[in-house]
């Protein structure tokens, strides 16, 4: 069955990792040139760089001028080239006069890469640090399909390259499938770049797969922030369907689109390749807008624009009232119809706020975090904190770009939902603009205080690319501010992050920063400039209690910790553990957030990282963890207890080992070592023990299996006994501990 099989269309955003696209490609409108767009270069020639102003402080090196605090990599020219490995830095200080001057200091960074998990890491061109084969981030949207199990990216020949299995009641909205395929090789990378992959979705009624098709690249999908799946009217015509690709013109309201089909164009005419065709938008049954046109099969992509659209249809528009239908009437009569709604993605929208990003700067050491939930209704879901503000919150705003130097354009007041530090509520008057703004990155949050009626702190909304960790979309973030660093610092940088353990004990968390660039210009420099490390609040902690997680380029870093020792391990669980930005500036630490990990075991279950605790202590001796975790596990036994014993079913220890409620085990004798014909369990803090006393066998051929404790027949000589006490051939005695 094709892809269209079903009356369904597949719609598949597919971006590899490795050269992200434009944020933004608007569309040609009317009057608007026609040709490929323009490449921006990353260093312009030296024939067009402004000369720098007379009087200027700044850097000369290699006949280019540096402002104060740039970085660059020093190019060396032929045959060396640009040294990627080496960043230099124009450093302010005083000449000899006392004036301000620019010094360059140069160092070599590439001791500071990070360590990777692939054991097949390679150097991109460009860059200094190795980097593991390219991710693939796929999000599908599907319609008129019972619920996919499993999705198969495969070769042109049908063998399997990838198996993505689908996890049920996921955090997405139904109809959406998000994943990642880790460490693509070379050659499933050129079958996307040729469009020769394909895909299938595989359901339980169809295991060979229901729905199949191609996987191809679109230009506007990047530009687009309206979607709609176009599926066939009549249940006869099967595979056949499109999709359409919308969006708003960037002043006027102005809705370009781009329809794509298959199997929905045919020509009766063997003379003429042109096929008439009709689109409508429509609001219930009544046209809104029509357009007529030929298209050919050469050609079968449609694009065109509806003009000025009214406020009511861009309040239709989103809130997915609008309905489009496409109809060719060449030979067979086909129409396609689909509602249009607002883009549907895995990413998350959401904003860090801080005191540098504020329309007149503040360094107050506060923090704000935001997340925006878009619904198909057009209704928008919101979460903000803030944290740290010398005084009162008097108002919190969903604001545009300033059309005049520090003049606010407030596009919705948030603050009657504000309340205790949290703004939380639903807006659900948006129109089309309103969320095109959104989608595109162009909508601030701002939080005003009584000491700064302007505003403490600011963010820019922006989407977070998915990365296959659910942490973001079920938990609130850990905020990180400078008010949390002790001594509090005062700055205008703020972050947040995720924790989170599996259940193989190991951590991983995933931080942003925002406001930790040069307050002069607004932006975020490109050099390092903060390592995050993991450790203890208590400023006198042992500096093995500290760990640190990496150093991080831009405003974003994430990682995985496997190795944490039990101390650690049991801060996190009491919620006296920090997790630490830190600069050059202060390089005690910039931004802090308290972390808490949930360790709690609740009544009638447990929570996943509590048997993820019992993984990591269970079998462990004082010898066996690191030092520092010998000399401590010992004198925090009776914390560590306490902890354990919490609410619910109580935890049991026997010997140095904590076990839970219902777990079995062998107990460990030295130096006998794992007694095998020994099972203990625990029950609500009680620990029970029996011995396996094996009855005399009466065949002729006897051996152990396995793991078993009793020696056995086999198969063909088998006598079962049948005495008084017995059981299978298995006396039981008890005792408790």
């Amino acid at each position: 069955m094709s892809l269209l099989g079903a009356q369904l269309v597949l719609l598949l955003l597919l971006l590899l990792v490795v050269v992200p696209p434009p944020a933004a490609l608007a569309w040609p409108g009317p009057g608007s040139p026609v040709g490929p767009a323009k490449t921006l270069l990353l260093i312009q020639p030296e024939s067009t760089e402004p000369l720098p102003a007379k009087g200027a402080q700044g850097c000369y090196f290699g006949g280019r001028f540096y402002t104060l605090e740039d970085t660059w990599h020093p190019d060396l020219g032929e045959p060396f080239g640009i040294m990627h490995c080496v960043m230099c830095t124009c450093e302010p200080q005083r000449n000899r006069r006392g004036k301000p001057a620019g010094k360059v200091t140069c160092k070599n960074i590439k001791h500071s890469c990070p360590k990777l998990p692939c054991a097949d890491a390679i150097v991109l061109p460009g860059q200094c640090c190795k980097s593991c084969p390219k991710d693939l981030i796929f999000s599908i949207n599907y319609e008129r399909l019972s619920q996919p199990i499993r999705v198969h990216f495969l070769e042109p020949d049908g063998t399997v390259l990838f198996e993505h299995p689908i996890q049920q009641g996921t955090v997405f909205q139904d109809g959406m499938i998000c994943g990642m395929w880790r460490n693509l090789q070379k050659a499933s990378i050129r079958l996307l770049k040729v469009d020769q992959m394909r895909i299938t979705l595989i359901t339980q009624t169809h295991p060979a797969g229901e729905v199949h098709g191609q996987i191809v690249k679109h230009r506007a999908l990047f530009a687009e922030t309206f979607s709609a799946i176009l599926t066939s009217v009549d249940p006869t015509h099967l595979n056949m369907g499109g999709i359409a690709m919308l969006t708003l013109s960037d002043t006027e309201n102005n809705l370009h689109f781009v329809l794509v089909t298959k199997g929905f164009l045919a020509s009766a005419d063997k003379k003429s390749d042109r096929i008439p065709l009709r689109v409508q938008i429509l609001h219930q049954d009544n046209v809104l807008r029509q357009v007529l046109a030929n298209v050919t099969l050469q050609d079968p992509d449609f694009a065109e624009v509806l003009m000025e659209l009214g406020s009511q249809e861009m309040r239709w528009l989103a809130q997915g009232q609008l309905r489009m239908t496409a109809e060719v009437e060449s030979g067979v009569r086909r129409k396609l119809a689909g509602h249009i709604a607002i883009r549907r993605s895995c990413d998350t929208i959401q904003s860090v706020l801080c005191g540098a990003n504020a329309l007149i700067p503040t360094h107050t050491g506060a923090v704000g975090s935001a997340k925006v939930v878009l619904h198909e209704n057009g209704t928008w879901e919101y979460q903000i904190q803030v944290a740290g503000t010398g005084s009162e919150v008097i108002g919190v705003t969903l604001e545009t770009k300033p059309r005049r130097r520090n003049k606010r354009s407030i596009l919705y007041d948030m603050t009657h939902s504000y309340r205790d530090g949290t703004a939380s509520g639903s807006w659900t008057q948006a129109s089309g603009r309103d969320a095109h703004m959104l989608l595109q990155n162009e909508l601030f949050l701002n939080v005003a205080t009584k000491d700064f009626e302007d505003g403490e702190l600011r963010g820019q909304i922006n989407s977070m690319l998915y990365n296959g960790r659910l942490a973001r979309y079920q938990e609130f973030p850990i905020l990180l501010a400078g008010q949390f660093v002790s001594p509090a610092v005062h700055t205008g940088s703020a972050g947040r992050a995720w924790v989170s353990l599996d259940s193989h004990c190991h951590l991983h968390y995933e931080i942003v920063v925002a406001g930790l660039g040069r307050a002069d210009d607004g932006t975020v420099s490109a050099h390092l400039h903060g390592f995050a490390e993991l450790g203890e609040i208590h400023e006198t902690s042992l500096p093995e209690h500290r760990r640190l997680l990496r150093s991080f380029y831009g405003t974003e870093a994430q990682g995985v910790v496997k190795d944490l020792d039990a101390e650690l391990l049991r801060h996190l669980a009491q919620g006296t553990a920090f997790l630490q930005v830190s600069t050059k500036a202060n390089p005690q630490g910039e931004i802090r957030g308290k972390v808490h990990v949930d360790f709690k075991l609740q009544v009638g279950g447990m929570r996943r990282n509590t048997a993820v605790v019992s993984k990591y202590l269970k079998g462990r001796h004082p010898g066996d963890l690191p030092s520092a975790a010998s000399k401590t596990l010992e004198k925090s036994s009776s914390l560590l207890s306490d902890m354990m014993q919490a609410d619910g079913p109580r935890a049991c220890k026997f010997g140095r080992q904590w076990y839970m409620h219902n777990e079995r085990w062998h107990p460990t004798v030295p130096p006998f070592g794992e007694m095998k014909c020994i099972t203990c369990w625990c029950l609500s803090g009680e620990t029970h023990c029996e011995r396996q006393e094996c009855s005399p066998t009466t065949c002729s051929k006897e051996g152990k299996k396995g793991d078993s404790c009793c020696t056995q027949c086999q198969a063909s000589e088998i006598l079962r006994e049948e005495a008084q006490g017995t059981f299978e051939g298995v006396t039981k005695h008890s005792w408790r501990h």
